[in-house]
C-alpha cells in the first residue's frame, strides 16, 4: 500500500523542521568555514582515515564531479590530504591533516554544546521517548542488511 498524501506531507514537514531546527541550510555549519557537504567529508575522512574517495562517495551517496571539487577544495585548504594507495596506483587513500584534524574536533564539540542545548529543556523521560523515536526512524528507513 502505497504512503498517503498526509503522511509524504508529515515527513517532509519533519524533514523541513530538522533542517531548520540544526541550522542545516546555513551557508556554514556550526559558526564554521565549513557547509555541511564539507563538514560530512571532514567526519567522515576523520572517522575513517585511509579510505579511497570512491568508498567516501559511497557512503555518502555523493556525485562523483560534487565530491571531486570538495576533496580539492579541502586538499588546497589545507585540510585534508590525499596519499598513493598502497595496493591500487590508480586510486589515493584521504587523511586529515593536522589543520583538519583540529578542525573536525571543533565541529564535534560544537554540534555536541548545541544537541545538549536541545536536550536541556526536555525531562529524562521526554529524552528518553525522544532516543526511542530517533532509533525507530532510523531502523524504519534504513535499508535491509544484505543477506
Amino acid at each position: 500500500m502505497a504512503a498517503t498524501l498526509a503522511q509524504i506531507d508529515r515527513f517532509r514537514r519533519f524533514s523541513r523542521f530538522y533542517t531548520a531546527l540544526l541550522g542545516l541550510l546555513d551557508d556554514r555549519l556550526l559558526h564554521s568555514p565549513l557547509s555541511l557537504a564539507q563538514a560530512r567529508i571532514v567526519y567522515e575522512v576523520g572517522h575513517a582515515p585511509g579510505g579511497t574517495a570512491g568508498e567516501l562517495g559511497r557512503t555518502l551517496g555523493m556525485d562523483r564531479g560534487q565530491l571531486s571539487r570538495t576533496l580539492s577544495g579541502l586538499e588546497r585548504r589545507g585540510l585534508l590530504h590525499r596519499v598513493p594507495h598502497p595496493g591500487d596506483r590508480r586510486a589515493r587513500c584521504l587523511d586529515l591533516t593536522p589543520a583538519g584534524r583540529e578542525l573536525l574536533d571543533e565541529l564535534e564539540r560544537r554540534s555536541r554544546e548545541q544537541v545538549a542545548g536541545l536536550l536541556a529543556d526536555l525531562d529524562p523521560a521526554q529524552r528518553q521517548r525522544l532516543d526511542a523515536a530517533m532509533a525507530d526512524i532510523e531502523d524504519l528507513l534504513s535499508p535491509p542488511p544484505d543477506a
